[in-house]
């Protein structure tokens, strides 16, 4: 995960509602009070943090040549720490979605995390409707659909520019008893407007014929689940990001990780 570091320095406007983030190189980082992004006002205390610079004291302006953080000094609204799929995410929705500055920082360089090491699943199978997370894991397949649509809309390829497959998925079981849990979880994935179905052991074979669990065995089948190539859309996004730089509203701070946070953010957020 990427970081920043800094010395602390007080609010350089303590009449408005903003978190500072200013680091011993200039590079002042404020997240701001009112964002259409939101469709809320929230106020929050002052932010500290610093950062370690590694190689050559530049950061890179997407799209622009490198400017030397020494010798000048640049403010953000949001800063976002880790240029992973979802740091790189959320960049690229704080700038569609609102006018708000935005800086990633990362302490190497794109998917050198966990999002270079994942398989990009975008599964279902293994998701509890109704639990605290099942609206949150609707919402994020909803939004990567939403890409590669919004890809294919633009004349390209989702395979190519992202690698999204529509795979299936398979939950698999080898005992009676994991096929009955199975069968419910099929039954539950429907309810909750899913395309679910199980497959007894000899339909699973025709699926997967390397696959052998058994006649008692079987399988629940989301056939509409994807797989993306991270690294691909990471890029994908990446570029995109850069569109915002010749506007001064994105850059790019990698091989600086962070390392620490001085003071903790407080948001409390009111209705418009």
């Amino acid at each position: 995960m990427a970081s920043i570091a800094s010395n602390v320095t007080p609010n350089p406007n303590p009449n408005t509602n903003v978190v500072v983030l200013s680091l011993r190189k200039p590079l002042s980082c404020t997240f701001a009070s009112n964002s259409s992004l939101f469709g809320n006002k929230f106020i929050g205390k002052s932010l500290s943090a610093s950062i370690q610079r590694k190689r050559s004291d530049t950061a890179r302006f997407a799209g622009l040549a490198p400017i030397n953080a020494s010798s000048s000094s640049h403010s953000f609204d949001v800063v976002i720490v880790g240029a992973g799929i979802i740091g790189m995410s959320i960049a690229r929705q704080f700038l569609l979605e609102s006018d708000l500055s935005v800086a990633v920082v990362d302490a190497a360089v794109p998917c050198s995390g966990a999002t270079g090491a994942g398989q990009g699943y975008l599964w279902m199978v293994h998701k509890e409707p109704g639990n605290d997370k099942w609206e949150l894991a609707m919402r994020s397949r909803k939004l990567w659909e939403m890409m590669a649509e919004n890809v294919q809309q633009q004349g390209m390829n989702p395979l190519e520019i992202l690698g999204w497959k529509k795979t299936g998925s398979l939950l698999v079981g080898k005992t009676p008893k994991q096929s009955a849990m199975l069968k419910r979880k099929v039954d539950q994935l429907s309810e909750a407007g899913l395309r679910a179905e199980f497959l007894s052991s000899c339909d699973l074979l025709l699926e997967e014929p390397a696959l052998m669990v058994g006649e008692e065995g079987g399988a629940a089948f989301l056939p509409d689940d994807c797989q993306l190539d991270a690294q691909c859309t990471v890029a994908f996004i990446e570029k995109a990001n850069r569109h915002f730089a010749a506007e001064g509203r994105y850059a790019e701070f990698y091989h600086q990780p962070a390392t620490s946070l001085l003071r903790f953010l407080v948001i409390l957020f009111r209705p418009c």
